[in-house]
């Protein structure tokens, strides 16, 4: 099965009209099944050498072999599990990458003849993966812009993406692939805020531990970073077949909003809104540089007790595909309780509905408008009733025609909950969610 795992495990995905985002799930669950079936073959011969008075023969190479790939798989399972990989990414990735390499090899002599064709595959997945890697990433420099203190503009050379790339796809960035500590260090995925036809790359991201320009005398030496992508994330039609389109997004998760927002509005779709949920007001700025301008609505949620940046010194580093989850336990809480806790894991823009009955977020949603406000945005305190927002903004003829979209970006809790209302208000509309966070 380890083929199987790997090759759900490539990045882009090599099936058709599959975004390797959509895998990631598979991969994660068929490793687990590896993992145990590894578990259940090496107790059983354990049984079977205790019961035969043969212990001795778990040391003869061969066999032992067996008994370290064992351990191995173990230690990638149990540090995969989420507590450990979400507080401490960088190092599971450290272990995660060689551990696989040598789970095949060892793996294939520690079982002799019959397996080499197995094994092939996977040696020719894992090189394909570093060839595609190589082939396809730029080197450059990364121009930062701050926002706020933890919110920033990055700008690349519009020349490190292809002259055509899908709206609301992503780019991955890691430090220089000269560097041999980049091979085995996760890369960081973050969504392109800008349309294909702009003159430069834009970034919207969150302050995080991964600097774009790390000290020359950090082990990763100079301040260029090695880019690779764009990956996909969403079906193109939406940019051709709808007729209207609410996007949901939160913090950070603006980024693919305003991408799909202005891909949108240059494809002729005017009926476009934009939903931002956002802690602080200060960070308003960031639609104006994105280019997004009418037809918004912010919902400024302010911020929890505990003001903690995401560059804390607890080892926490988050990939995209990490927010795909499955975290509802049934268990309400208050949003800012789960805002409180998201800062303690290291998040800076969790932000949730999903716990807010209709009646509280209406309570507390009120509109805050000043000099300071845009042309076209309107701004207001608390939490959106999401139900509200989709009930006012589509027609029910819009919807029977077909092609209305709700596309939601963001904290898993928003996605969800922005999916729960969409399909409450009507099985026609079509939705799309992007758990992603910065």
């Amino acid at each position: 099965m380890l083929p199987l795992v790997l090759f759900l495990g490539l990045r882009p995905s090599p099936l058709p009209n599959t975004f390797y985002l959509q895998t990631v799930h598979l991969h994660k669950w068929v490793s687990r099944v590896v993992v145990l079936v590894g578990l259940v073959h090496g107790i059983l011969y354990f049984i079977f050498f205790v019961q035969n008075d043969r212990i001795p023969r778990l040391f003869k190479f061969y066999n032992f072999l067996g008994v370290i790939t064992l351990f191995m798989m173990l230690a990638l399972g149990l540090t995969s599990l989420k507590p450990f990989r979400r507080r401490f990414y960088t190092w599971f990735y450290r272990l995660h990458y060689p551990f696989v390499w040598l789970t095949v090899i060892l793996g294939c002599i520690h079982a002799r003849p019959g397996t080499n064709l197995l094994t092939f595959w996977c040696i020719a997945i894992l090189i394909g993966q570093i060839v595609y890697r190589v082939s396809t990433s730029k080197t450059t420099n990364i121009e930062e812009h701050a926002i706020t203190h933890n919110l920033k503009f990055a700008i690349l050379p519009r020349s490190v993406m292809p002259e055509y790339f899908p709206v609301g796809s992503h780019l991955r960035v890691s430090h220089s692939l000269r560097n041999p500590l980049t091979w085995i260090s996760p890369t960081h995925p973050y969504t392109i805020a800008s349309h294909p036809s702009d003159s430069e790359v834009r970034l919207l991201v969150r302050e995080t531990k991964f600097k774009f320009a790390p000290s020359p005398n950090s082990s990763f030496g100079s301040g260029q970073v090695s880019v690779s992508g764009p990956y996909s994330s969403i079906d193109d039609t939406v940019f051709n077949t709808a007729h209207q389109v609410l996007i949901i997004t939160g913090g950070a998760g603006l980024s693919f909003g305003a991408a799909v927002y202005r891909g949108l509005k240059i494809n002729g779709i005017n009926e476009v809104k934009l939903i931002w949920i956002v802690k602080a007001k200060s960070e308003l700025s960031a639609l104006q540089m994105l280019g997004v301008d009418s037809n918004v609505s912010v919902f400024v949620t302010g911020r929890a007790s505990k003001n903690r940046s995401a560059t804390a010194d607890d080892d926490f580093d988050l990939e995209l595909e990490d927010l795909l989850e499955e975290d509802n336990d049934g268990t309400a809480k208050d949003a800012f309780e789960l805002l409180s806790e998201a800062e303690e894991e290291g998040f800076d823009d969790f932000v949730s509905s999903a716990t807010l009955t209709p009646g509280e977020a209406a309570t507390s949603s009120t509109s805050i408008k000043d000099k300071n406000e845009l042309s076209g945005i309107s701004i207001h305190k608390g939490r959106p009733v999401l139900s509200t927002e989709i009930k006012e903004f589509f027609s029910d003829a819009e919807i029977a025609a077909g092609n209305s979209w709700v596309v939601a970006c963001g904290p898993e809790g928003l996605v969800n909950d922005a999916k729960k209302w969409t399909e409450k208000q009507s099985t026609d509309l079509i939705f799309h969610g992007e758990k992603y966070v910065m």
